[in-house]
């Protein structure tokens, strides 16, 4: 991994981790199951003790919150336009 790869990587997982503190408990717990963790959906579900459909539920809401508060913030939308050039093979940042 370039250097650059892995900075801008380490900004956005850490930008990331400051907006998992904003969202509802409920949707943190299931995205970060679901998204750091790997759970299955029925896997979370019997770790939160909740059926499926509000798994599902809250991982979409939890996510879309997420997404709103990245693009709520100048520098977090930059460095999603900079991982998202890199990840295209752009090479420019």
């Amino acid at each position: 991994e370039a250097p650059l790869d892995f900075a801008v990587r380490d900004d956005l997982g850490m930008r990331l981790e400051q907006l998992l503190g904003q969202i509802h408990p409920d949707q943190r717990l299931v995205v970060i199951l679901s998204d750091i963790h790997g759970h299955s959906y029925d896997e979370i579900a019997a770790i939160s003790g909740v059926p499926v459909g509000t798994v599902k539920s809250r991982i979409n809401r939890g996510r879309a919150r997420l997404r709103d508060l990245l693009l709520a913030d100048e520098a977090s939308r930059e460095l999603l336009g900079i991982h998202a050039r890199l990840e295209s093979g752009d090479g420019h940042v």
